[in-house]
Formats: structure tokens, C-alpha cells, sequence
């Protein structure tokens, strides 16, 4: 099997699901017709053609089957509005897909769709994922024909080789492979369901999960088997990354985890690293590790909490103070409220926990074109602290950022004047702790410059390789006294 460069799905029992078909069913009671006639008359007219009204449609159905009861016409159209209602993404589905187009693959819809059902693509909000519709009411034919598959291939512009074609019927969906396409089928071993799809890696010419039930996870010196799992609810999940919780078990004791595939595989190790960081210095973050299993991925404790909502007490903005301390000081671009939690330890005050750590490490922002440039030539490896800051198109750490940040979690104009002490109080108590163990935190990060595959960094716009520069960056910033530091994030703006 080729690389697969892009991804053809079905629609109904792939990404989408119907309740039970009883509209099928019906129709040959309501009209009067034998059932294979109905059959016929949906396969030749109702999957070929397009109707610009559910009425019509029905009506060229009842027609095209030898039916002139035009009462049972009416009960058809609402029983079909009814149906398609009901209409449901399978879960984690639209996650998926935007996940794969942020890996770089063609994503195309080829389904037998009557122009009625083709209506749930943009109901469920599919339209925009798709770079390729093939719908068999436009085309005018029905898969398996192997002239739907070539199609595919032409409007792709890969190869059958190329293409994987995802789908849960083996008539329809498996004929692709006739044509030389790989098929996975919904339902099947390989894929059991589909979300899983996002979990798939390429891997000595075969396509394999990262991760299924059934797998072993070794997490430090403990050996867990998964017992489930399952995607974040639509609206749950990451704006980049692919997630899943896990239920394993290790002997007798039961965890909930979160796993993570990054769009960028390099990530997996820059938010370890950071993580790594933040715990050195006490600061409340979720255990994680990165499993090495074809590619990396991270797997983190589930935290026991809330999501954070005002109001802030004296605890929370102590530990928010010690974030942004560490936000400024490794170049956090992430520390937002819906990355933070609130969680309790019997016997303990409540904290603030923090998760994401994956956008650290990359303060001074290279032009895109510039940085591609510099790392190809191996430049970025030699450039000193002075030319990456003039060459730099902006910084994304500065006192205003962390400032803004600091105000998408509580007002800093009417929050009491304990609240505001704590938050200093707080970036105080992180800023002479890393000052305290400054040349330790510095070594670990520049220790990773020789790691492999190399530590990439940056946001979805500004990425590059980790470079001596950075490391050089931060080491400046820890040096920065706390009297020059601490009036910068106090002010009121």
C-alpha cells in the first residue's frame, strides 16, 4: 500500500447516523407497491436524480414505483422530513476529519445520497471539511461503479493507491477495492468505529492503530490495559490536537486518562518537557508521559475538577500569579481559561490546575518564510541572541500578553484588593523559585536541543525548530530581577 494522501468517506453508517429505516420500510405499504419495486424505484430515481423539493422527489419515488396514491405521497414527505431530523454525526466525527486536514490530507464525501439526504451534509455542518463531493443525485451514478472511483481519483489528483476509502457497506464501499484503492470498513476489525480513524498511522507499508481497547500503555514502570475508549464530545475537543479519554486498568486499580495525537507529532515532547518544568517548581499540572508507539503521543492523568468560572478566590489567583510567572518566563502561549481547571484535595485547598503546555518554549516569532529558511540551511543553530531579535517579526510573550491573559480570568478592575495580593503573592513565589534553580531549569531545556526527532516550537503560524537562541532568551528573562518583573503584570489594563 502507497502513503495515503487522502481520505474518501461515506455518509449514512459512516459519519453519519439514522434512526432505525422505517421510512423503507413504510413506503411500500403507504404507496401500494411491492417492495422491489420501491427498491428499483429509489435506486433508479431517487439515488440518480436531483429533486429541488422533498415533495418532488417523493412524488418521481412514487411514480418511477407505479404508485397514484397521492395521500400516501403526503404521509412519505413527512415521514422522511421526520428521518432525516434525526440525522447524527457519529461521535467524534467532525473532530476527526478536521484533524486529518490539519495533517495535510485531501478529504472527499462519496456517498449514494437522494438530493433530500444530501441536505444533512450541511445540517451537520460537513460541507466545510470536504475538498471533493461526489453525491450520486449529481453524478447521475451509484457506487460500486468503478466510474465513481475513478472520478474520485481524477478530482483528488492521487492515485487509487493514495486514496483510502472509508465506508460501512463491502457492496458499495468494498468495490473501491477493484479499482486499486485501500477500504477500511466501519465496524470491522481495523476500524471498529469510526473516530478511531483519526488513530490510524502509517506504519512499514500497512496502516495500524496508535491506540484501541485491548492495548498495553507503559506509563513510567506500570503497565496499563485499555478498557475503553472514547472521543470528546463534539465542541469538547482540541482546536488542533485529536483527544480521547481512556478508561485502563493496572492489576486492581482503575485510571481515567486523557490521550492526546498531536497535529505536529514534535509537540508530544515540547508540552512533556514543560510539564517536566512545571512540576519541578510545585506548580499544579497533570502527570503526562509520551508513549513512543510509531509516533509519539501523550497520555495525562484525567483531572479531578472543574472547569474554571469566576469569581477567583485568594487560593486560585496565588496559583494564577505563579502560571503567568512561569507563562513570561518559558514563553506559554497557551494559558487560558479554557485550559484551566479547579481541583480539591481532601484535607487541601482548592488549586489551579493548568493543562496544554505545548505552545512553550518559542518567544521570538521568525517571519514563517525566514524561519523555514534558517532551519533548512541550519542557520538557526548559529544565529545569536541579537539577530533572531532584530530578524524577530514579533514577540509572543510580553507583559501586555500576559497582562490580556490575566483578564480573560477575572476582571483585575473589580476584584477585590486580596485577590490582586495573592496574584502577586503568587508571581512572586514562582519568580524567585525558578531564580533559585534557574541554571537547572535552563540545562534541562538546552539539553533538548540535540533531541530527535528535533523539538519544534511555536504556534500554528510561527513553527520552527527549537534553537540555542530560545534557550538563551529565557535564560535573560530569569535573570530579570523581581522588582523589574512583578509592576509589569500588576498594572491596571
Amino acid at each position: 500500500m502507497s502513503a495515503v494522501c487522502a481520505v474518501a468517506c461515506d455518509l449514512f453508517g459512516t459519519l453519519v447516523h439514522l434512526p432505525d429505516p422505517w421510512f423503507r420500510r413504510l413506503a411500500p405499504k403507504v404507496l401500494g407497491v411491492p417492495a422491489r419495486a420501491w427498491l428499483a424505484a429509489v435506486r433508479d430515481a431517487g439515488l440518480r436524480h436531483a429533486y429541488p423539493s422533498v415533495e418532488e422527489l417523493v412524488a418521481a419515488l412514487a411514480e418511477a414505483a407505479g404508485s397514484s396514491q397521492h395521500q400516501g405521497r403526503k404521509q412519505l414527505v413527512k415521514a422522511l422530513r421526520e428521518q432525516l431530523a434525526q440525522a447524527r454525526l457519529a461521535p467524534g466525527a467532525l473532530s476527526v476529519l478536521r484533524f486529518l486536514r490539519r495533517r495535510g490530507l485531501r478529504l472527499a464525501l462519496v456517498s449514494n445520497l437522494s438530493s433530500a439526504h444530501a441536505q444533512a451534509v450541511k445540517d451537520l455542518g460537513l460541507q466545510e471539511v470536504f475538498d471533493v463531493q461526489l453525491l450520486s443525485c449529481d453524478l447521475g451514478i451509484t457506487k460500486p461503479a468503478p466510474e465513481v472511483f475513478s472520478r474520485l481519483s481524477q478530482e483528488l489528483g492521487f492515485p487509487p493507491s493514495q486514496i483510502l476509502v472509508v465506508g460501512d457497506s463491502e457492496a458499495s464501499d468494498g468495490a473501491a477495492r477493484r479499482s486499486g484503492f485501500p477500504v477500511l470498513l466501519v465496524g470491522s476489525r481495523q476500524l471498529p468505529q469510526f473516530f478511531l480513524l483519526g488513530w490510524l498511522f502509517w506504519e512499514g507499508g500497512e496502516l495500524r492503530l496508535l491506540l484501541a481497547e485491548g492495548q498495553k500503555l507503559a506509563l513510567e514502570e506500570r503497565l496499563w490495559s485499555v478498557e475503553r475508549m472514547e472521543p470528546l464530545a463534539e465542541g469538547q475537543e482540541g482546536r488542533y490536537n485529536l483527544l480521547a479519554t481512556v478508561v485502563a486498568r493496572c492489576g486492581k486499580e482503575q485510571g481515567l486518562f486523557y490521550c492526546k495525537r498531536f497535529w505536529d507529532p514534535a509537540a508530544a515532547y515540547v508540552d512533556a518537557l514543560a510539564r517536566s518544568l512545571a512540576q519541578r517548581l510545585d506548580l499544579p499540572v497533570p502527570e503526562a508521559w509520551v508513549v513512543a508507539n510509531g509516533e509519539p503521543f501523550e497520555v495525562s492523568r484525567a483531572v479531578d475538577g472543574k472547569p474554571y468560572a469566576p469569581p477567583l478566590n485568594g487560593g486560585l489567583a496565588f496559583d494564577l500569579g505563579s502560571h503567568l510567572a512561569f507563562a513570561y518566563a518559558f514563553a506559554n502561549a497557551d494559558i487560558r481559561p479554557r485550559n484551566a481547571f479547579v481541583t480539591s484535595t481532601p484535607g487541601k485547598r482548592e488549586r489551579l490546575t493548568l493543562i496544554d503546555f505545548e505552545h512553550c518554549f518559542l518567544n521570538l516569532a521568525l517571519p514563517p518564510e525566514l524561519g523555514t529558511q534558517h532551519e533548512a540551511s541550519g542557520a538557526l543553530s548559529h544565529m545569536t541572541l541579537a539577530q533572531a531579535r532584530n530578524l524577530a517579526q514579533r514577540q509572543v510573550i510580553t507583559p501586555k500578553t500576559i497582562i490580556r491573559a490575566r483578564n480573560e480570568f477575572f476582571s483585575w478592575r473589580e476584584a477585590p484588593a486580596r485577590v490582586r495580593e495573592a496574584l502577586a503573592e503568587g508571581f512572586s513565589w514562582c519568580w524567585e523559585r525558578m531564580q533559585a534553580c534557574a541554571t537547572e531549569l535552563v540545562a534541562r531545556v538546552r539539553q533538548e536541543l540535540g533531541h530527535e526527532p528535533p523539538l519544534r516550537v511555536g504556534t500554528w503560524r510561527f513553527r520552527r525548530r527549537l534553537a540555542p537562541f530560545d534557550v538563551e532568551e529565557m535564560e535573560a528573562r530569569l535573570q530579570q530581577p523581581l522588582s523589574e518583573v512583578l509592576p509589569m503584570f500588576m498594572a491596571e489594563r
